[in-house]
């Protein structure tokens, strides 16, 4: 069993309480499940609005399907 990273998850908790936010985004929480050493999560890419993919990121992503999802606070 893998140690659970605590600093992690108090960023991950840290950072939505800046932002206002009572709940944690879909990729947040397949980082939590990452952070406490649970079954692997799907692979996914959080990008930023303000840029585009870059190549090496789609690279890495395995197989001939990939899902988009919008993060919004709305």
């Amino acid at each position: 069993m893998s140690d659970i990273d605590f600093p992690h998850i108090e960023k991950l908790f840290r950072r939505a309480r800046e932002d206002g936010r009572t709940r944690l985004y879909e990729h947040e929480c397949y980082e939590l499940q990452e952070a406490i050493g649970a079954e692997a999560a799907p692979v996914h890419r959080f990008i930023p609005a303000d840029r585009r993919p870059l190549q090496t990121e789609l690279d890495a992503i395995p197989g001939s399907h990939v899902v988009l999802k919008i993060v919004s606070p709305d």
